[in-house]
């Protein structure tokens, strides 16, 4: 059985103040688009546990609600992308619970858990007041991203309280919140200005109270902590600015003021000491009133100072700050002299005098923090990389200890050892960065053991060599090559075992010369420098001073492990994008980008002697965007920005020159951005991923005739790389695995039966049913699938061979339209089982189909001459016209019967008295059906006989006001079905359920609408049979395979393995799927579609009932089929379920003569002869 595990992740930190935190057990901060959750405990040596994915845009600022025992609290993370995402712990896991936005880039957050309140400051110049609101639930753990965690789920959203513009307009970059003494809520705001805002809240509005003015540069970090811990003491509030300084400023509640402090009485001070001494600013009013006074200026950093951050200990309070010195500095008050000194000073010190940040010096640290318990101090610097100190208290320091690192760019390449004791990385933060498995007995953590390249241009790609050497390209027009560092080498062997320990041919280390590129050899100490060159001081101080029992510092990282260039290749014009080693290490293939084909060519070298091998190959027009070389060597492949592939074999076995040997231009519909090789000794078998959001499978048969696409495997978004595992499994199956430009990476599905009838089973239909209740569930929804491919074809062969669609309610048919059409879209959005995706939408088509049937028969093929069915008046011109013969049979008291039970015993009509019969008016052009409803008088009911005092007549309407028209109540109907149907506003303002995306709640609100429309759709046509008192003109196998389909159906939902259990990803041995399942959110989503079918049983049961009671009785009568156009006219026997063609024809009653003819022309005689006798026919309707 395979399973997948992730061993570790590799990121670096956003470099901005406010984007981390350390609360609770557990450190988060910024990467990239994504927030990092890292537990970073003194016994974890894990890195990143998970990554939270969500936002589009750089993670500014990020802040956790911890709240006392939690350990795993809830966090909000502010973008670039202007939104701000509540994440909670939900179902084993971070999830989003919540999003609000703003109009610009969110940079600070500060939260009050106790008070549930939360202000974020945005580049759109305001601030909002949000409020927390929580429901908890009993939760699950299981498959936890972060294990061995329990708890309840906490389910939060936030509330919008306030917007407040900020006046004078500045930018927000650091804001503050605390509680007073009084119980309301104090908040400093700051940003790009030298003055600190400060606001008081009071009956849940937020009012400016105070402006404090000193700095001479934008104010970066602020941060409020009580004096002591005793109650009602004064509150110290820090503010850290880009003009080098921190300045303290003290709230006391009341009038009175505090006393001065010693430090401003410094007499050394002189008038600076005067003039620390600001006037106070009172906050509040009454009981509420508190003084601002200035209460130190802390001087030592010789660059912008990033955060502030205090520590209450029992001895007082600690103040940590961060600066682009390289310095991180620990300021606490001297109990004897009042005096605020730096007790400690962690970093660097810089070697480069006068360099600044504002003149682009390249070092410094952005982010620091004290650890929840205050015994460790963790600071995130430029690289990307966290630096840790653990205070020491026997010696009473801080010690160092490694933290954890990786790219603050995008990375753009990595490629294994051939051995795969490594891996490489490299991207556009300008580092290569070799990541290596620690082994500690038992216990294996991957750590970032060395960096190899620190260089000047963005990197492309890597490819390794062997074991000790790597190729790499960058945004300039030439390759390096590197050899391994004795002291790196020395240093993987010690900690993975990985790495042959003989390194005497190695170099001792690299340094990077001042104003270069190249690293540069440092030669043994015993030897001479290999240029004999002397080495500088500095090279000196660079010799290994590695640690080699475990994982290097930061600045170990950069400063002693970095691999020496043995080699530069040159031949390209532009950028290099591509390069490849085959794998016995003797060529390397390279590339670089083109817009022409002049540049779009391909250059071998030879590993031996880098002699580049002539000619290039050519063949490609644009950018050529990956390489790589088949298993066995023989072949390379290529792919470019031209949407085609290129394959290259060697002319011979022992040759270096490749020539072009099969390609497909169109291999793609968009650009081609990756290729890679089945793990095959004859390149038979590779793969492709395109823009176009798909991965090809390529294959050349057993006749070695061209490769063919044999299978496309389709993507939401564009495949950017794809690998296949050079390792095939026993069974001689291989692995294929790619990545998307959303950070998906998608692995083949994964199934394991529990035997071998399952096995047949999944390998003969390509589906994955590992367990009996799979089969059960897969079972029983195919069943739903046959049942209701057949359901429709009976009513619509009925319906086309009558000609007719009158039985069918036009209500019934729109509702169950819409009802199948929201259920489609519904599992689609919810990501339901494929058969119910193929299921919703079949049943879409066959609605269609009846739908359409009823506006042709309806509408377009009978329903236009029905509207005429009256004649005009009296007055009418057409008077050569002849009277239709039912028309005459009312005027002279005649009506039409059902020939099933005729004996002739009255002749008392004949043709010439029937053409006699006055008419008035005539219908207009064009054959139709004319059937006006009669009512037989009363006298005639009993004499029974029609005379001309007791013939039949037309019954007046019931009501002088005419009702709605069908088709006016069609168009409502369907204009209040797709009003319910319609997904809501996803752009409310308001805080919007993140648990899903917007097509997931739409997908949703569609599945209970389906819901709703199915059980209402039965209802218009139960109660048109239950009218008419007859199933006349409706097939009984429809509604008998809906209901056996609707019974399959639920009853597979009910027997679904993830109604019953939780799964973790390819869980239920692979029944899952890739993301898993959370038995909740399972039945939450399954849960309308399941009342759906269930609901409509009863309802198809009812119309078994109907059927079984009304039957088809009655469904015969004679009518007469008028052309009026070409003056003929035909008796015809016509349905009962056609009569509803006629208006006002719903409630009368028929009495005709019976005839003694049994065949269509006697019928036709007898009934204009009068050979009838009065008996009783049927219900109209």
């Amino acid at each position: 059985m395979t399973t997948i595990k992730q061993l570790f992740i590799s990121a670096g930190g956003n470099r901005h103040p406010n984007a981390a935190d350390w609360k609770g057990g557990v450190l988060v901060f910024g990467s990239g688009h994504n927030v990092a959750i890292w537990k970073a405990s003194k016994s974890a040596d894990a890195g990143i546990e998970t990554l939270l994915r969500g936002h589009t845009d750089h993670v500014n600022a990020v802040r956790l609600l911890s709240r006392t025992g939690e350990d795993l609290p809830a966090l909000l993370s502010g973008s670039s992308d202007k939104t701000v995402r509540l994440w909670t712990w939900q179902d084993g896991r971070y999830q989003e619970s919540a999003r609000v936005s703003h109009d610009g880039s969110v940079n600070t957050i500060s939260v009050l858990p106790d008070k549930n309140l939360v202000v974020t400051g945005a580049a759109d110049g305001t601030l909002c007041a949000w409020s927390i609101t929580d429901s908890t639930a009993a939760g699950s753990t299981r498959d936890a991203a972060i294990a061995d965690e329990t708890g309840t789920d906490v389910r939060k959203d936030l509330q919008l309280l306030q917007t407040i513009p900020i006046r004078p307009r500045f930018l927000p970059l650091a804001t503050a919140l605390i509680t007073l003494d009084d119980g309301s809520t104090a908040l400093a705001v700051a940003g790009t200005t030298s003055t600190i805002q400060v606001y008081i809240q009071q009956d849940k509005e937020f009012s400016l109270a105070a402006t404090l003015s000193g700095h001479e540069g934008w104010v970066r970090s602020l941060d409020f902590t009580r004096e002591s811990s005793s109650p009602g003491s004064d509150i110290l509030l820090a503010s850290a600015s880009q003009d080098k300084y921190i300045r303290l400023w003290r709230l006391n509640r009341g009038q009175d003021l505090p006393t001065t402090s010693a430090a401003s009485q410094d007499p050394s001070l002189g008038i600076l000491g005067k003039s620390l001494s600001n006037k106070p600013h009172y906050i509040g009013q009454g009981a509420s009133l508190h003084s601002i006074t200035f209460e130190a200026l802390l001087i030592g950093s010789e660059d912008w100072i990033y955060t502030a951050q205090w520590k209450l200990g029992s001895d007082g309070p600690e103040l940590l700050t961060t600066s682009a010195d390289n310095s991180v500095s620990v300021w606490k008050r001297q109990a004897d002299s009042g005096y605020w000194i730096c007790e400690t000073r962690l970093g660097e010190i810089s070697a480069q005098k006068g360099s600044t940040t504002a003149t682009g010096s390249a070092g410094g640290f952005w982010i620091g923090l004290w650890s929840p318990d205050g015994d460790r101090i963790a600071s995130l610097g430029r690289t990307g990389s966290w630096r840790m100190w653990d205070w020491v208290s026997s010696q009473k320091a801080w010690e160092p200890r490694y933290g954890i690192g990786g790219h603050v760019k995008e990375v753009k390449g990595i490629s294994w050892a051939s051995d795969g004791s490594y891996l490489l990385s490299t991207g556009s933060d300008q580092t290569t960065r070799l990541l290596a498995q620690w082994q500690k007995g038992a216990d294996a953590t991957w750590h970032e053991l060395a960096r190899p390249q620190i260089h000047g241009y963005d990197l492309n790609c890597v490819d390794t060599l062997g074991t000790r050497q790597f190729i790499s390209g960058a945004d300039e027009k030439l390759l390096r090559v590197f050899n391994m560092s004795k002291a790196s080498a020395q240093l993987i062997s010690n900690l993975s075992g990985s790495i042959d320990s003989a390194t005497d041919d190695l170099p001792e280390s690299a340094n990077i010369p001042v104003l270069g590129l190249s690293n540069k050899a440092i030669a043994d100490e015993d030897q001479e420098d290999t240029n004999g060159d002397v080495p500088t001081e500095e090279q000196v101080k660079s010799k290994p001073g590695l640690s080699l029992d475990k994982p290097p510092l930061e600045d170990q990282l950069a400063r002693h492990t970095l691999w020496p260039e043995h080699e530069k290749l040159y031949g390209h014009g532009y950028e290099i994008s591509a390069v490849a080693a085959s794998h016995d290490g003797k060529l390397v293939a390279t590339a670089c980008r083109a817009s022409s084909i002049d540049h779009a060519v391909i250059r071998l070298y030879e590993t031996t002697d880098w002699r580049e091998i002539r000619p290039s190959l050519s063949g490609h027009n644009l950018t050529v965007t990956s390489l790589a070389f088949s298993p066995d060597n023989s072949k390379l492949l290529s792919v470019g920005r031209d949407r085609q592939w290129m394959l290259y074999e060697r002319e011979s076995d022992d040759s270096t020159v490749f020539k072009l040997s099969a390609s497909n231009p169109k291999g793609h519909s968009r650009m081609i951005l990756d290729c890679s090789w089945a793990p095959s000794t004859d390149g038979d078998i590779f793969a492709t991923a395109g823009r176009d959001k798909s991965v090809k499978i390529w294959h050349r048969g057993a006749t070695k005739a061209e490769y063919t696409c044999k299978a496309t495997i389709p993507n939401a978004v564009a495949a950017t790389a794809v690998r296949f595992n050079q390792t095939s499994h026993s069974d001689g199956n291989a692995v294929l695995a790619w990545g998307t430009e959303e950070g998906e990476v998608a692995l083949p599905p994964q199934c394991h039966p529990t035997s071998d009838f399952l096995q047949r089973l999944s390998a003969t239909f390509h589906v994955c049913v590992p367990t009996p209740l799979a089969f059960i569930s897969s079972a029983l929804g195919v069943l739903s699938i046959v049942s209701w491919l057949f359901a429709q074809l009976p009513q619509i062969y009925k319906n086309y061979s009558l000609a007719s669609t009158t039985g069918l309610s036009i209500f019934f048919l729109v509702e169950w339209c819409l009802g199948d059409l929201s259920n489609l879209f519904g599992a689609v959005f919810t990501n339901q089982a494929s058969w119910q995706i193929v299921v919703a939408g079949y049943y879409c088509f066959v609605d269609l189909v009846l739908v359409f049937q009823w506006i042709w028969y309806e509408k377009l093929r009978h329903g236009w001459t029905i509207r005429s069915v009256w004649v005009k008046s009296k007055d009418s011109d057409n008077s050569n016209n002849p009277p239709s013969s039912i028309e005459r049979l009312a005027s002279s008291g005649r009506s039409i019967s059902d020939t099933s039970s005729i004996r002739s015993t009255d002749r008392s009509i004949g043709k010439t008295a029937a053409r006699d019969i006055a008419y008035s008016g005539s219908p207009r052009d064009g054959p139709g059906w004319r059937m006006p409803r009669f009512t037989p008088d009363e006298k005639d009911r009993i004499n029974g006989s029609l005379s001309p005092s007791g013939r039949p007549y037309l019954s007046a309407p019931s009501s002088s006001f005419s009702g709605p028209s069908p088709r006016t109540i069609f168009m409502v109907a369907c204009c209040i079905a797709l009003a319910q149907a319609s997904p809501i506003d996803t752009n409310q303002p308001a805080a919007r359920s993140a648990s899903s995306n917007p097509l997931r709640l739409a997908g949703t609100v569609l599945s209970w609408t389906s819901t709703a429309l199915y059980l209402l759709s039965r209802l218009p046509q139960l109660y048109k049979n239950y009218q008419r008192q007859s199933t006349a003109g409706l097939s009984p196998l429809l509604f008998m395979a809906a209901f056996f389909g609707n019974l399959f159906y639920s009853s597979s939902i009910l027997t679904n393995p993830c109604a019953w259990y939780d799964f973790a990803p390819y869980g239920g041995g692979g029944w899952a799927g890739p993301e898993g399942s959370v038995r909740r959110d399972w039945v939450l989503n399954a849960l309308p579609f399941w009342l759906g079918a269930a609901g409509v049983l009863i309802l198809d049961g009812a119309m078994g009932v109907q059927f079984l009671i009304y039957g088809e009785a009655g469904s015969v009568v004679l009518a007469e089929e008028v052309d009026t156009g070409r003056r003929r006219r035909r008796w015809k026997r016509v349905s009962g379920y056609m009569r509803g063609w006629v208006p006002n024809f719903s409630d009368g009653k028929i009495r005709v003569r019976g005839l003694q003819a049994t065949t269509g022309r006697e019928e036709e005689r007898g009934l204009v002869r009068g050979e009838a006798r009065r008996d009783y026919y049927g219900t109209i309707s």
